[in-house]
């Protein structure tokens, strides 16, 4: 099953259903009391109370208190406005209950601390009406359930598997690999407004999921990230992927194949590119590598973040860096695991002759310390000599 959001009417596309199930905002009269919603009885539990109005508040506006003390404006237009910070959202005309369920799940961890570990049989009660309400909301999202996937992670799909506009993008559970694949973008800071997904986290593995294979751009950039490892991002993007504006200090657990540019700059901590992707189609952005004018690389420890240079981001690429980039620039890209004689044994074990091709144009550029530790199979060496001439002769 494949689900599609769209962020203003929150379609449900069911493909395998055949029809589209269409969820719109629960279009209620608009109450001239409070108490006519049942979700109001949850809040005055929780410790909410209505303000009176005053002269220059419309009439369609209630107003109330928040049992931290802040205040919020409910209008009929259907926006929750925190006057105090400017902030507002939009929930859809007339729909109360869903700015009280906004309000609900707003304070309900706070509330929920403050009930303690033996609440009330009235607390019990309350608790009941909220996982009720839960369900309700869940239901009208996702009623079909997914065999693989719980809520959660259909909610976490559904939010960041979309463009930056928030057109919607198809994925797909691949049952083989337990992985999800994405015929489109996926944009981790995507965010559905919906109440019932405010607590839904931003990261795939804190969600249980793992990416595959993703077909268009993957942005996990201004996630205050410490590591990309092991947080559940693809190994093969066909497009862009961007990790910039993070606090990471190597590039682990970024996909090891980019079909388009590959931006990481605003990352001061990065010490290291263990980890980086083996090929990049595309440009490679960061802040400390820049395009000189005669075409080589330099690094810039000091340099303007956004650099753009021509990617050559390939073993003959990193060679050159080897050979021709200053001091810096060499021992950054010396961090490569690729560049290491522990890598090149293990491919040599898995297709020596694929490795021979690779080693021996940038052989004269290893440093001598990772040329003793290379193990060249005795039945190659003599095609590995001769691939070596030929770079000598300039015929690579």
């Amino acid at each position: 099953m494949k689900y599609l959001q769209n962020f203003k009417n929150f379609h449900l596309l069911q493909e395998d259903l055949g029809k589209i199930l269409v969820r719109t905002p629960k279009l209620t009269t608009w109450p001239l009391r409070l108490e006519d919603s049942p979700r109001w009885n949850i809040l005055s539990h929780m410790g909410f109370s209505e303000v009176s109005r005053s002269p220059h508040i419309k009439k369609d506006t209630f107003v109330i208190e928040a049992p931290d003390g802040s205040r919020f404006h409910l209008t009929k237009a259907g926006y929750v406005r925190t006057p105090s910070s400017g902030i507002s959202a939009n929930f859809g005309q007339e729909d109360i209950d869903t700015m009280l369920f906004y309000l609900i799940e707003r304070y309900f961890s706070r509330w929920l601390k403050k009930i303690g570990r033996k609440p009330s049989p009235e607390d019990q009660a309350i608790l009941a009406e909220i996982k009720k309400i839960r369900d309700e909301e869940d239901a009208l999202f996702f009623p079909t359930p997914h065999p693989n996937l719980t809520t959660q992670q259909l909610k976490f799909l559904e939010s960041v598997c979309s463009t930056s506009r928030g057109v919607p993008q198809t994925w797909l559970y691949n049952s083989s690999t337990g992985e999800v694949d994405v015929d489109g973008d996926v944009n981790l800071s995507n965010k559905i407004q919906h109440p019932s997904y405010r607590n839904i986290s931003s990261l795939p593995a804190k969600n249980g999921i793992k990416f595959g294979h993703v077909k268009g751009n993957f942005d996990a950039s201004q996630l205050n990230l410490i590591t990309m490892d092991g947080m559940g991002f693809p190994h093969t993007v066909d497009q862009n992927f961007y990790c910039s504006w993070n606090k990471i200090e190597n590039l682990k657990g970024s996909p090891s194949e980019i079909g388009g540019d590959f931006r990481f700059e605003e990352n001061t901590r990065l010490k290291s590119l263990e980890g980086a992707p083996f090929h990049v189609q595309g440009d490679v952005i960061s802040d400390y590598f820049v395009l000189t004018t005669k075409g080589t690389w330099e690094y810039m420890k000091n340099s303007k973040p956004g650099y753009w240079f021509e990617a050559k981001w390939d073993m003959n690429g990193w060679a050159e860096v080897l050979q021709t980039g200053n001091l810096d620039a060499q021992k950054m890209m010396g961090t490569l695991p690729y560049l290491s004689h522990t890598w090149f044994n293990k491919e040599f074990q898995r297709d020596p002759g694929k490795t021979v091709h690779m080693l021996a144009p940038i052989w004269k550029y290893l440093d001598p310390k990772v040329k003793a530790g290379i193990k060249i199979p005795p039945e190659y060496e003599d095609q590995f000599d001769l691939f070596s001439g030929f770079d000598e002769l300039g015929l690579f």
